[in-house]
């Protein structure tokens, strides 16, 4: 069986809201791969007109109809209804329902943090530096400028890269995590990373069973399954 396909994926928007605002540019990458892809307002399928993220918004959905689950942060409150709000407005087709894992929803749920934001848990963590984005730059990019365009796709770019690391440091803590396994058919596999053996750390008490607990060897991520007797 091929490997499950995890989209990590951000956008960068003139607005924090779409229906005053559109997409820049659009970054995502496979799990585990190094390529990283990358379109903005300033590709040629826009023909000259740098408000007009259709071809962004297309690029973008292509990419997330293809995975099996997608990965970003505050994506489930800001970047997918900001991409669904934009396809609406371009009359494209809306999304479907992607198994999503959202960092940010990790971080705030399970970790205590002074700021959730990407940069912060970045920094604690000794990843690389978020590139800062200034005032400046958003208002050129959006006056159509190539050169502040080009910094904030590079900026994106960057985002992803430190997605994927945040994702795989973190991932763990998320019990309710897509079950990769089931992609795999293998019950040896971990339901997280679906790349480590889950190998047996005694067990865990419920209001009605005894479960059987489960630790990745990889990814160190817990899970439980019915106790064999």
């Amino acid at each position: 069986m091929p490997k499950p396909k995890i989209l990590l994926f951000d956008l960068e928007t003139s607005n924090l809201n779409a229906n005053f605002g559109y997409m820049i540019s659009a970054a995502w990458k496979w799990l585990g791969e190094k390529k990283i892809y990358a379109v903005s307002v300033a590709d040629a399928a826009n023909k000259g007109k740098m408000n007009n993220d259709k071809y962004v918004a297309i690029e973008m959905s292509k990419a997330i109809l293809e995975a099996d689950v997608i990965v970003g942060h505050y994506s489930k409150k800001f970047d997918i209804p900001f991409l669904q709000t934009r396809l609406l407005f371009h009359g494209l087709k809306m999304l479907p329902n992607v198994p999503h894992v959202d960092t940010w929803g990790i971080a705030r749920k399970h970790l205590k943090f002074n700021s959730n934001r990407l940069a912060s848990l970045a920094d604690f963590l000794g990843l690389p530096e978020k590139t800062p984005v200034k005032g400046r730059i958003w208002n050129e990019a959006m006056g159509g400028d190539p050169k502040a365009i080009k910094y904030i796709v590079d900026h994106n770019r960057q985002d992803v890269v430190v997605l994927e690391r945040v994702y795989n440091l973190i991932r763990p803590l998320l019990q309710s995590h897509p079950n990769l396994r089931l992609l795999l058919n293998d019950k040896r596999k971990c339901s997280t990373c679906a790349e480590g053996h889950v190998i047996k750390r005694g067990t865990s008490l419920t209001r009605t069973a005894i479960r059987q607990r489960l630790q990745c060897n990889k990814c160190g991520a817990w899970t439980t399954e019915p106790l064999e007797h």
